[in-house]
């Protein structure tokens, strides 16, 4: 079951690139024009956050800069009105390409910006631009989007617009869907939705029914089944239970019931795109994981969990999705806080994680220090030891993989240290350095820089 090019059942819309920044442009000029007649003053927030990393293994030697920028002003038009910013523009300083090679960098990736037209009687959102969904799934997107009686008994939403591709050319792509929410019970939501996709890889049918429920404070879950054209796709029950200052417990029950191959069409979808996980090859599995947290008193914190994977058929273990694999993960953690003198913290922490022929464990110490309320330091170590397969990724001339002398072990010894300094409310740096000290292989040091600049106003300032 595919979408027809004409006569869908979605709506098809296709907002130009242009238009989708256009009209949050002409909007900002014509509301901070009008500013001074509003009633309501607007809340402006801007963050510009400057990241250079600099370092060397066996790979050789790599420098890159990361440059993040998110705006945004609420509040216009009488609080009816918000815009919002936001994009990532990173350089590869020394040339090689290693942050990703498969983006060019010429051009800012641009994450969100978009007018927010909201809270006009049963209009509650009317969303122009690049946005992004994500109590669907995660849609990103160029086009618009609109709620209705959000809040209310029943609420519905719709959307469309073209996928947002970073790494290839998204021209006759196209996403278009729908959905409603009923609040059946004050505690209970139940919210169906759908859509259509093509974003390279032919047209595709999505849909799901959403359950969310809220028992007491603290207590709830969510229960979720995604369909891909007629045929269920996964399904989702996550519960989590919490009270504040005594513990919290999160578990979580995943089913991949469809698989998705090489015979289907979304293997075509495009990799690096953020449909990727919902379209992309898998095989059939169950997942279980338990998270936990509880808090000894004032100054203990004790945190465990555990993860555990297996593949539906071993026969197609592996396959197109190296993740595709039976694995489990234990995890525990000590937290001490404000012992024994003020300010100091103590965190020790580890992970085993086991694989078929393979597993590594790793182990964390770490300490840190607050100054004052504006200089903070740490540091710590982590030695971590890997069995991987007892082959060598070499073969030998009957094309045979070459043993592995070592057994396919590994190990790993680092130290870091970090310092985070706040000289006033809108300014924040942090510095950190790294060792690694790698059998077998050269040793590894890292350096990385990071500088924020943030402001915010205030309603009436």
């Amino acid at each position: 079951m595919t979408i027809p090019h004409s006569g869908s059942v979605f709506l098809r819309l296709r907002v130009s690139f242009v238009c989708s920044f256009a009209l949050p442009t002409v909007c900002c000029l014509l509301t901070c024009a009008a500013d001074g007649e509003t009633k309501t003053k607007p809340v402006y927030d801007v963050l510009v956050s400057n990241r250079f990393r600099y370092e060397s293994d066996a790979t050789g030697p790599d420098t890159d800069l990361w440059q993040y920028v998110s705006a945004s002003a609420r509040g216009l038009l009488d609080g009816h009105l918000d815009l919002r910013l936001s994009g990532l523009v990173d350089y590869d300083l020394n040339g090689d390409d290693d942050i990703d090679s498969a983006y060019d960098q010429t051009w800012p990736r641009v994450h969100e910006a978009s007018l927010d037209l909201h809270d006009y009687g049963a209009l509650s959102h009317l969303i122009v631009g690049r946005q992004v969904i994500s109590d669907v799934d995660y849609l990103h997107f160029d086009g618009l989007s609109l709620s209705l009686w959000d809040g209310g008994k029943v609420s519905v939403f719709g959307f469309g617009g073209r996928p947002v591709s970073h790494y290839s050319g998204n021209g006759g792509e196209w996403l278009a869907g729908a959905g409603l929410r009923w609040r059946v019970l004050p505690t209970t939501e139940v919210q169906v939705d759908g859509y259509g996709i093509d974003d390279g890889g032919g047209d595709t049918v999505a849909s799901a029914i959403r359950v969310r429920q809220y028992f007491r404070s603290g207590l709830g879950d969510t229960v979720e089944a995604r369909w891909i054209d007629d045929e269920l796709r996964d399904a989702t029950l996550r519960l989590y239970y919490g009270v504040p200052g005594k513990f919290d417990v999160t578990g979580r029950v995943y089913w991949q019931a469809m698989e998705l191959g090489a015979e289907t069409q979304t293997l075509q979808s495009r990799y690096f795109s953020m449909y990727s996980d919902f379209l992309g090859p898998a095989e059939r599995h169950i997942s279980v994981s338990l998270n936990a947290t509880t808090y000894l008193g004032e100054h203990y914190s004790l945190n465990f969990g555990g993860a555990y994977k297996v593949i539906s058929d071993n026969d197609s273990e592996g396959g197109e999705n190296f993740t595709n694999i039976d694995s489990s993960r234990v995890n525990a953690g000590l937290s001490i806080a404000d012992l024994p003198v003020p300010g100091l913290t103590i965190d020790m922490y580890g992970s085993y994680s086991r694989h078929p022929e393979e597993d590594l464990y790793d182990l964390t110490a770490e300490i840190g220090y607050r100054f004052s309320p504006t200089l903070r330091a740490n540091c710590g170590v982590t030695h971590a030891r890997y069995d991987f397969s007892d082959y060598t990724f070499f073969l030998d001339r009957f094309d045979q993989l070459v043993p592995d002398p070592n057994g396919g072990k590994q190990r790993s010894d680092s130290i870091y240290v970090g310092v985070h300094y706040e000289p006033s409310a809108r300014w924040r740096i942090s510095v950190r350095a790294e060792y690694e000290d790698v059998d077998r292989m050269e040793n590894a040091y890292l350096v990385a820089l990071r500088l924020d600049y943030r402001f915010r106003s205030w309603p009436g300032t």
